[in-house]
């Protein structure tokens, strides 16, 4: 928020804002100790604007044999703003399962890459699982079901979908009934 180095400098004052202040010595003492670091903090700009930046922070040697701290700092505003509206919907989708008892997954070629734990409370998986092969996912649908729910998957390849079936949990071996609601997005492919 400077017009240039030369008036940023001329005008002295402290960039940092105040609740970083302590951290930021503690990085220059540091890096002046001979340590590299890497961090995040708030300047403030000459505006009153707040700025966060990432620096990575070396130590190096001054012509004289003296110890120097080179900073390369860049402003990282817009992610860090951008990684909190994902981390607020995240929550906001927990949250609605939690309320709701419903789950999330994505299928694509291979077979399930992802899903919810809710999805994996729903059909009796342990927590370590992380991928459902079509064959692996097939196999918990109720036998009598199957033969429906993959031509109801079938006929979803054309547009969105929404049909009910049985399982078969993976744990106990109880039959419950599934009402799912997919949506189909593709690829480039």
């Amino acid at each position: 928020q400077a017009a240039s180095l030369k008036s940023l400098v001329r005008l002295g004052g402290d960039t940092v804002a105040p609740e970083y202040l302590k951290d930021v010595m503690d990085v220059h003492r540091r890096v002046l100790a001979g340590e590299t670091m890497v961090g995040t903090y708030e300047v403030i700009g000459l505006k009153g604007h707040r700025v966060h930046v990432e620096t990575h922070a070396v130590p190096f040697r001054l012509p004289g044999g003296g110890r120097g701290h080179m900073c390369l700092s860049r402003d990282v505003t817009a992610r860090l703003k951008a990684d909190d509206v994902v981390r607020r919907s995240e929550e906001r989708l927990r949250l609605v399962q939690e309320a709701t008892g419903f789950a999330d997954f994505e299928a694509g070629v291979e077979g399930i890459s992802h899903f919810s734990e809710r999805f994996a409370a729903h059909v009796g998986l342990t927590s370590d699982t992380t991928f459902l092969t079509h064959e692996q996912w097939l196999a918990l649908v109720h036998p009598d079901d199957r033969e429906h729910f993959q031509n109801e998957i079938g006929r979803s390849f054309g547009s969105d979908i929404s049909f009910e079936f049985r399982i078969v949990r993976a744990d106990t071996g109880e039959v419950r009934w599934i009402a799912s609601h997919a949506k189909v997005e593709r690829d480039e492919a």
